[in-house]
């Protein structure tokens, strides 16, 4: 869905067109991926175990998983933040998620150059924003830079021919691994990494 790399104009032109029937269009798809996703997480050890979970949303389109997130975080509490070039689609992220009871924050950015200290998230979902055109390595490598060393990241790469070439994609190996919608889009999901020799740094809190 939200494409990013040297496409930038006419995917914020593009979405910004479609946003009052983006949750009509790509709704239904979006919430099977979800559940997929959800499934692996929910297993004991996936998430990380601090009670107040960062979770960054790289590409949030209507936000429409910070909805969905109490059925993952059912005792525990966390933070949102959704990142999105379109801004009417961030309109529009802004009223659902104000319902909920939650802490959140939407901010406009590129997924290519994200706005946020290294660190700073136990979770980082970037769902339908990768294509196999994209530069993969660098924008997964670029959204790894957020997350703790405990923490995860749960993306996916889309691919019009298939998904052979997205073998080696991301920073890290997966511990989970699947091909969705018929062989087009691969999840892939990985463990954040800090370097064990670089002693001087610290998370944040």
């Amino acid at each position: 869905m939200k494409a990013l790399s040297s496409r930038v104009d006419d995917v914020m032109t593009w979405y910004d067109a479609i946003a009052p029937s983006y949750d009509e269009l790509y709704g239904d798809e979006q919430l099977r991926k979800y559940d997929h996703i959800f499934a692996v997480l929910q297993a004991p050890g996936s998430i990380p175990c601090r009670e107040d979970l960062v979770v960054i949303d790289v590409g949030c389109g209507t936000s429409l998983i910070a909805e969905e997130l109490g059925r993952l975080f059912t005792t525990r509490t966390y933070y949102y933040v959704g990142i999105d070039l379109s801004l009417n689609i961030l309109e529009i992220a802004k009223r659902r998620v104000n319902k909920l009871d939650v802490i959140t924050d939407l901010i406009a950015g590129d997924a290519a150059s994200l706005p946020f200290r290294d660190r700073v998230a136990d979770i980082i979902f970037s769902i339908s924003v990768f294509r196999c055109e994209d530069p993969v390595n660098n924008l997964v490598q670029e959204a790894m830079r957020l997350c703790r060393g405990s923490g995860i990241m749960a993306f996916t790469v889309v691919c019009g021919e298939g998904v052979e070439r997205t073998a080696c994609y991301g920073s890290s190996s997966p511990f989970y691994e699947s091909v969705i919608r018929g062989g087009r889009e691969l999840i892939r999901i990985v463990k954040c990494q800090q370097p064990k020799n670089n002693t001087s740094s610290r998370e944040e809190p």
